[in-house]
């Protein structure tokens, strides 16, 4: 993260991440894998009440087989994890969809502020739904494409993170 970004998620606090710190992370032992996010605050609506969530940009490349988030999405009823980068699709928690009385195929529509700071609006198609073991996450987390997120909100080719996985835990400091 940039500095202040785990205080204040907002897109500001954003950055390139560098070649220099991509080879790092492709050249250590202990990387399991890495993957560069975009986290942002925004508002679902739908036939209830708006809902705040966190939208999480993904690159679906690098979580398909390799991640839990793919491990947690169903595959009934049409459900599927995000297939590109730069779709209109969404991927949803089972908790959230019963909130909010969507399902596979219905549009989900997202407000949130852009990198300049104006009110946006964007309509997502739900792709999958999710079940995490954790309940506070469910109610609260949406997952898009990076590259839509990035497309939408301005960022280009910035993101807001670097997740990174290691092989063992006893390599975190």
């Amino acid at each position: 993260h940039k500095k202040g970004f785990q205080d204040n998620m907002k897109l500001k606090y954003n950055f390139i991440p560098s070649a220099r710190m991509k080879n790092i992370l492709k050249s250590d032992q202990r990387v399991l894998k890495s993957t560069e996010m975009i986290k942002l605050k925004a508002w679902a609506k739908s036939t209830e009440a708006p809902r705040s969530l966190t939208v999480v940009g993904i690159v679906p490349r690098q979580h398909k087989n390799k991640s839990k988030m793919f491990d947690y999405t169903s595959n009934k009823n049409g459900s599927a994890f995000l297939s590109k980068s730069n779709s209109d699709e969404v991927l949803i928690s089972k908790t959230l969809a019963k909130k909010m009385e969507l399902g596979v195929g219905d549009r989900l529509s997202i407000t949130y502020q852009d990198i300049t700071r104006k009110m946006k609006g964007e309509a997502f198609i739900i792709n999958g739904i999710f079940q995490t073991p954790m309940e506070a996450f469910d109610k609260k987390v949406v997952f898009v494409g990076l590259k839509k997120l990035q497309k939408i909100t301005g960022l280009k080719n910035k993101v807001s993170e670097v997740n990174i996985i290691l092989k063992d835990k006893q390599f975190v400091e």
